[in-house]
Formats: C-alpha cells, sequence, structure tokens
C-alpha cells in the first residue's frame, strides 16, 4: 500500500510540477506578448495622431483652397453678373424700343388704314353722289324729252282744233259726307301699294305670335325701312313702341297695330307742324303767291294745274305764271293747263329770264285783283349749284314786288324716289326756304312711308298728295287720315 501511495504521490507532484511550469510558460509568453504588443500600441498612437495631423493639414488645406475657389470664382462670378446685369438692361432697353418702335408702326399702320377707310368713304360718297346725280340726269333727260313731245303733240292738238279749249267743268255737287268718303276712297287706293308690302312683312311677322317679342320688332323696323320712313323716323317709332312694350308689361299683337298707329300719329304731331283743312286763301295774303319748284320729272305742272283746279272751284282768281323758260316746250304745256282750268296765264316765252318772268307775273295779278298766283320754274337737280342759286335770285325777285312774297315755297317730291326724296327736301330747302311740300305719284309705288320720314325729318307740313292721275285726284295732306288709311286693311 505504502509503495502505491508513493507511486501515486509521485505521479501527483509530477502533475503539478508540470502545472506550474505551464503557468510559467504561459506567464512568460503574455509579458513576451505585453512587450511585443506595447511598442505595436504606442506606434498606433503615433501613427494615428500623425495620420490626425495629416487630416488637420489636409483639411485646412481644402478649406484654404476652397476659399480660394470662392474667391476666384466669386471674382469671375461678379464681372459675369455685371455683364448679365448689362446685357440685361440692354435688353430691356431694347425690347423698350423695339416695343417703341412696334407701336409706332402699329399706330402708323391705323393711322394709314384710318386715312384709306375715310378716303374710300369719300370716294363712295362721291361715287353714289355721282351716280345718282348721272340717274337724276338720265330721268331728267327722259323726262324733258317725254314732257316735249306730250307738249308739242298738246300744241298740235289745240292748234288744229277750231274750238277754243274749255275750262274743266267742276265735279257735280255732292253732299259733304259723300264728298269726303270719295276723298278717302281716293286716299286708300293711292296708298294700296304701300299697304300691301307694308303690311304682308307686318302680317308674316306677327303670325303664330301671342306677344310682340324682338323677332316683331326687328320685322317692324324692317317693314318701316322698306317702305322708306327713313332709319331715323323708324329708329323712333321703334323706340316708342318698346317703351309702350315695356311700360304696359303685356302687348299682344292685335294691340300692336293700334299702337303703331297712335305713336306714328304721335310723332308727326310733334313736329310743330299744322294740317292744312281746306284749300283756303291765308288771310291778309292776296293775291296769295306760290312759288313751285323740284326736281324735272317729279310732277310740278301737273301739280300746279291741279292746285289752280281746285281754287277755281272755289271761286277765286287764279294766275299761271310761266318761269320755266328752259324746258322746251315748258310754257305751253302750263298755258295748256290753264286753258283746262280756265285761269289766267302770264308767260314772256322761251329764253326770257325766270327772275323777271316772276316779278312781272306778281305784278300781272296785284294789277288784275288776282287771287292766287302760282308761279313755275325750271326742273333742276338739287346737285347743281348754279341752277339752285338762281331759285334764290327768283325767290328776291318776287319779294322786291310784293314785300312777304312768296308766301309759300311748294316743293314738290315724287314718292316713287323714296330716299332720294328726303335729299331733294334738303338742297332745296337750303336754296329757297321751302314752306310746304307736295308729294306726288303716291298711287304708283310701295314707298308711301316716306311722307311719314319726310313730315317728321324736315317740320315742313306736307300740304298735298297726289292720289291719281285725274284733275281732281289731289288732296289736302291729314296726319291722322293718312296714318289711318296707312293701317285700315290690317283691321278689316
Amino acid at each position: 500500500m505504502s509503495f502505491f501511495k508513493k507511486l501515486f504521490g509521485r505521479g501527483k507532484d509530477k502533475e503539478k510540477k508540470e502545472t506550474k511550469q505551464e503557468q510559467n510558460i504561459v506567464e512568460s509568453a503574455k509579458e513576451k506578448i505585453e512587450d511585443a504588443v506595447a511598442p505595436i500600441e504606442e506606434k498606433t498612437v503615433e501613427i494615428k495622431e500623425q495620420i490626425t495631423e495629416k487630416v488637420e493639414n489636409l483639411q485646412e488645406q481644402a478649406t484654404e483652397k476652397v476659399e480660394s475657389f470662392k474667391e476666384k470664382a466669386s471674382n469671375v462670378v461678379e464681372p459675369i453678373k455685371e455683364n448679365v446685369s448689362e446685357v440685361k438692361e440692354g435688353l430691356t432697353e431694347n425690347v423698350g424700343a423695339v416695343k417703341d418702335k412696334i407701336s409706332e408702326k402699329v399706330e402708323d399702320i391705323q393711322e394709314q388704314a384710318t386715312e384709306k377707310v375715310e378716303s374710300f368713304k369719300e370716294k363712295a360718297a362721291e361715287l353714289k353722289e355721282s351716280v345718282v346725280s348721272k340717274v337724276d340726269e338720265v330721268k331728267t333727260q327722259v323726262n324733258e324729252k317725254t314732257d316735249t313731245l306730250k307738249g308739242v303733240v298738246e300744241e298740235k292738238v289745240i292748234e288744229q282744233s277750231p274750238v277754243v279749249p274749255t275750262p274743266v267743268p267742276p265735279p257735280p255737287p255732292t253732299n259733304q259726307e259723300n264728298q269726303a268718303q270719295k276723298i278717302q276712297e281716293d286716299l286708300d287706293k293711292g296708298l294700296e301699294k304701300t299697304k300691301r308690302g307694308f303690311f304682308s312683312r307686318i302680317s308674316r311677322a306677327v303670325a303664330g305670335k301671342s306677344t310682340v317679342d324682338v323677332e316683331v320688332l326687328d320685322e317692324l323696323e324692317a317693314a318701316l325701312i322698306a317702305s322708306d320712313v327713313g332709319l331715323d323716323t323708324t329708329i323712333k317709332i321703334i323706340e316708342r313702341i318698346e317703351a309702350r312694350v315695356a311700360r304696359d308689361k303685356y302687348i299682344n299683337t292685335t294691340e300692336l297695330n293700334e299702337i303703331m298707329r297712335d305713336e306714328i300719329v304721335q310723332l308727326l304731331a310733334e313736329n310743330n307742324t299744322t294740317d292744312v283743312t281746306s284749300f283756303s286763301i291765308p288771310q291778309g295774303k292776296v293775291p296769295y303767291v306760290i312759288l313751285v319748284v323740284g326736281v324735272n320729272g317729279v310732277g310740278k305742272t301737273t301739280t300746279i294745274g291741279k292746285v289752280a283746279y281746285q281754287y277755281m272751284l272755289q271761286g277765286k282768281k287764279v294766275v299761271l305764271g310761266a318761269a320755266d323758260t328752259f324746258r322746251a316746250a315748258a310754257v305751253d304745256q302750263l298755258e295748256i293747263w290753264s286753258n283746262r282750268v280756265g285761269c289766267d296765264f302770264y308767260s314772256k316765252g322761251m329764253n326770257t329770264d325766270p327772275a323777271a318772268v316772276a316779278y312781272e307775273t306778281v305784278q300781272y295779278a296785284m294789277n288784275n285783283g288776282m287771287d292766287v298766283c302760282i308761279i313755275d320754274t325750271a326742273g333742276r337737280l338739287h346737285t347743281k349749284t348754279g341752277l339752285m342759286n338762281e331759285l334764290s335770285k327768283i325767290y328776291r325777285s318776287i319779294d322786291k314786288k310784293m314785300p312777304g312774297a312768296p308766301h309759300d315755297v311748294l316743293l314738290v317730291l315724287d314718292a316713287t324716289t323714296g330716299q332720294n326724296a328726303i335729299e331733294q327736301c334738303t338742297h332745296f330747302s337750303k336754296a329757297t326756304n321751302v314752306t310746304a311740300l307736295a308729294l306726288t305719284k303716291l298711287d304708283g309705288t310701295a314707298k308711301g312711308g316716306v311722307a311719314i320720314g319726310i313730315s317728321d325729318q324736315f317740320k315742313i307740313p306736307i300740304k298735298y298728295l297726289g292720289v291719281g292721275e285725274e284733275i281732281h285726284k289731289l288732296q289736302i295732306f291729314n296726319k291722322r287720315a293718312f296714318v289711318d288709311s296707312l293701317f285700315k286693311d290690317i283691321e278689316s
């Protein structure tokens, strides 16, 4: 047992000895490692410090370079900015200059365009006036030739007839009611063409309508203009009807006719003219001198004959003065009318001074106790200044012989010429102070509405209406009767 103990005891000691050696080795190794690691760590710290220092140096250099670059960049950018600003300012100035030039060019173009438009308008107006003048000249020439042929034929008839022309007998006596009815019938027949065109348009406008709307008013406006009422007068009438429609709120198409008639009558009543009621002589004006003017072909001579006839029917003494010494056969035509009517006649023949004829006709009327003195004048275009001035001379000649005369300057207008009649009225009014109008050939045109336009625009009374060729178909103009007749068919 002791042997085994010794044996095992020796084994344990050996193990302990070996363990201690191992520990020594480990400790020695650790020390060596630590000795080896220490310089490495020192070196590492030193390297770190060097690296940190180099990094800081690099950062400082970088910062310096960045700042240097910024300075250089700033030195480069500032001039560029200045150049850009200068360029921008230059561009702005150039753009402003370009804009100004463009504006000037546009204004120049606009001025040129305006001048060209105005020039075109003037040329168009001149062309229109020239065309109207040419048309009037042609019409005048045709009428002169026609009148000449009529005069020659009538003169030949008189020369060949052994019987002295006798006055036209007065119409058989009728009571006042029948006579008024006949006058109204003649007026209705004379306005037949005007009514047909006027109301056919209105009928189409109101067909199927229960109220007056914009479409109805537009069609009504077109109908009035087509009847030659005239633009200005048409606008007045439409504005009055629109005001009535707005005031009364509800107006049906049946009421429209009565409203339109009333407004036209009121409009005509506002022109400060009084309707003549009969063929009478104003008190204190004897002889009553009437100077008749107008263009050729409107029916001056015929109107003179018809007016003389009406005064003769009332037992007045009438003389006709032939101051149309220019147109061929004009003197003979007027003499034929004086024979038909049975009145006195005064003439100095052809190619004599018309102012002298007018003067002496008034003298004849005063010396022979005439009640009415009607003086014919040569037909002339309203565009001919020289001939228009001659009318002024005739007017002064009459006034010289009888102060205050002529008592009426009667302008004869052809209703078939429509708006041209208004133009004639404008020019003749300037030359002769027109005081009354006679509207002829009303039965031969659909433009009878011109009577409304003339009465409204010129504030000159329309005295006579020619409603037919017969000698008795010359009527006194009455506003209400005229408008009533114009609207009569639509009510029936």
